[in-house]
């Protein structure tokens, strides 16, 4: 699936029990947790490690997306938090965390995907076979 169809789904499977965030700001969240995702290993659908080939027609593998989708959330999770906390300007009482507690876990998360997704091919350090030793001089 892409990023646009995952937001999507996020999005309207959460619209019925008061998501306050339009479906626009999740699919950025989305885009935003890959292009970090992609900082460290390779997303099949963007070519090379630029940022720019991270968009929402992104197609992501269901490892791929195993991987981002924790980071993903809390990405949306912060941006409803601010939403929240912003609401108390006008007299509301914020409901759930607060943007801080929400920024912890993002580090968390960001610093296990680090290990997570990083990987090198392996290689050889070519120590060299030793000599042959020297055949037992004759009587």
């Amino acid at each position: 699936m892409t990023l646009a169809e995952l937001a999507a789904e996020w999005h309207a499977q959460r619209s019925a029990s008061g998501a306050l965030l339009a479906v626009e700001q999740v699919r950025q969240s989305f885009i935003d947790a890959a292009r970090y995702y992609s900082g460290f290993a390779d997303i099949a659908d963007a070519t090379g490690q630029d940022l720019a080939a991270v968009t929402q027609d992104t197609e992501l593998t269901a490892s791929e997306w195993a991987s981002i989708r924790p980071l993903a959330y809390l990405y949306v999770e912060r941006e409803a938090a601010i939403v929240n906390e912003a609401s108390r300007g006008q007299g509301l009482e914020p409901i759930g965390r607060v943007s801080s507690e929400v920024e912890a876990d993002i580090r968390q998360i960001e610093e296990s995907i680090q290990l997570l997704a990083f990987s090198w091919p392996a290689f050889s350090v070519g120590i060299p076979a030793p000599a042959p030793a020297p055949a037992p001089a004759g009587p």
